[in-house]
């Protein structure tokens, strides 16, 4: 098998950088449509899911206002549950500090 020349190996590695190249923009493409098709699943599943909140409202025959005090109650006992008050964690903090 005969040597390469320096100019064939230069060639060669160009063609191999410009196919390198083209398979970083095909992947780009591919990205980018994908990025795309993404975008477009996660508006589907925001939408299918203000239309199960809709939905449940007119099931329970309740108001926009409703529901959301409903959610509101219920978000301020959990949180009141499992968070303690700025005045506990002082107490605890400061008593070493004598």
């Amino acid at each position: 098998m005969a040597k390469l020349t320096l100019d064939q190996k230069i060639t060669k590695v160009n063609e191999q950088i410009a196919k390198e190249e083209k398979n970083i923009e095909d992947s780009k493409e591919r990205i980018k449509k994908l990025n795309a098709e993404l975008k477009a699943l996660q508006s589907e599943k925001e939408h299918s899911f203000a239309n199960d909140i809709i939905k449940l409202m007119k099931e329970k025959g309740l108001s926009q206002d409703q529901l959301l005090a409903q959610l509101m109650s219920q978000s301020g006992a959990a949180s009141s549950e499992t968070v303690s008050s700025p005045s506990d964690n002082n107490m605890n903090s400061g008593s070493g500090s004598y």
